[in-house]
């Protein structure tokens, strides 16, 4: 059966969320309210509807995909003019208006996708990766290791016996714990992202990742689609697992 994810947010930015999300999120948008460069959102609430621009997709049976034409999206008019709706991999994604992108997805589930601006490149800045793995022990822990002692401490006992395998840190990075299973980073100021673990003490071991390398005007609109990535986990791929 084709996954299709119908994504609607709320009319409040921060609704439907967990206490413990709505707190983090909250001190990120008084701190990036209190920038001059994003002076110029208007934070009023609206809603709109997008158009689904569908991307290419690599992988096994990609092409029985099938996505909504438009999904309909509320939240502060300011960010609502600037963002766009992409399918890939299965599901509908959002990012900044007039990107492109490309989606990857394996047989045992796996999910990546990339987005970035028409002219520029995957790899590039600006852009925002989504990747999800719902197997594969080892690439779920080697994922999650930076983030999660519990995922380092793990990797080391399985993959790292000797010390010639370690996972390297990125420099600069910041972690603040949102709950036991998600967690929120920034690096260097310059990339922000949320992260959810699984350890697979009460369901199948699982990782996925939202990670935004966006310039740093566009900082309230990179936390907009921060909270929108952990609604559509929490709501559609978090949900799978735990059943």
């Amino acid at each position: 059966m084709t996954k299709v994810l119908i994504l609607v947010i709320f009319t409040s930015l921060f609704a439907g969320c967990t206490k413990e999300i709505s707190t983090f999120i909250n001190k990120k948008k008084e701190e990036v309210n209190d920038r001059a460069t994003n002076s110029s959102y208007d934070m009023q609430p609206d809603s709109i509807k997008l158009v689904v621009k569908v991307l290419d997709t690599q992988g096994p049976d990609s092409e029985q995909y099938s996505y909504p034409r438009s999904i309909k999206v509320s939240g502060p008019i300011g960010i609502l003019q600037r963002i766009g709706a992409y399918g890939a991999a299965g599901f509908v994604w959002i990012g900044p208006n007039n990107w492109t992108g490309l989606g990857q997805a394996g047989e045992d589930g796996t999910i990546l996708v990339k987005l970035y601006p028409q002219n520029g490149f995957p790899d590039g800045k600006p852009n925002i990766v989504f990747h999800y793995i719902p197997a594969c022990f080892g690439c779920i822990l080697s994922n999650a290791a930076p983030y999660f002692p519990d995922a380092m401490k793990k990797w080391d006992e399985n993959f790292n016996t000797d010390g010639n395998n370690p996972v390297k840190v990125p420099p600069g990075l910041n972690v603040t714990k949102i709950s036991n299973e998600w967690i929120c980073y920034s690096i260097n100021d310059s990339v922000r992202g949320a992260v959810f673990y699984n350890s697979g003490m009460d369901a199948d071991p699982t990782f996925s990742e939202a990670k935004f390398n966006m310039f740093a005007k566009d900082s309230i609109m990179t936390e907009f689609l921060l909270q929108t990535y952990i609604r559509l986990f929490r709501g559609n791929f978090q949900r799978e697992t735990n059943r």
